[in-house]
């Protein structure tokens, strides 16, 4: 879930809108559905003694998960080393950067009113 919410939660905490490359993102998560299924279907199978082969199969989804790490890390790294957008300086409070990214489809009426109509 980290891998998944955090790609469009985290780059808002610090003013960005949008990842620096959304290829990246998805490859990452192509690998994170892949090797998931991968790790509990095989320990499944090797734990319950079905199939000893299945424990040759541990390292693969190891490194397909180590990937998605990596691509995770590359990819906020890249995004946080882009100029920031105008919209940044906007940002107010926690609810606003949810708002920008795309997490919050609208406020709640005594934000509304705490803040103003127009902010």
């Amino acid at each position: 879930m980290v891998f998944t919410i955090g790609q469009h939660v985290l780059p808002a905490f610090s003013g960005m809108k949008i990842l620096s490359s959304p290829r990246l993102m998805f490859a990452s998560q192509l690998l994170l559905f892949l090797g998931c299924p991968l790790r509990v279907g095989s320990e499944v199978i090797a734990y319950q003694e079905i199939l000893a082969a299945a424990w040759n199969w541990l390292p693969y989804s190891a490194m397909l998960e180590l990937s998605v790490v990596t691509l995770f890390a590359v990819n906020l790294i890249a995004t946080s080393l882009n100029d920031p957008p105008v919209l940044a300086g906007r940002v107010r409070n926690h609810l606003e950067i949810l708002i920008i990214a795309g997490c919050v489809t609208h406020r709640p009426a005594t934000v509304t009113a705490t803040l103003g109509a127009d902010g």
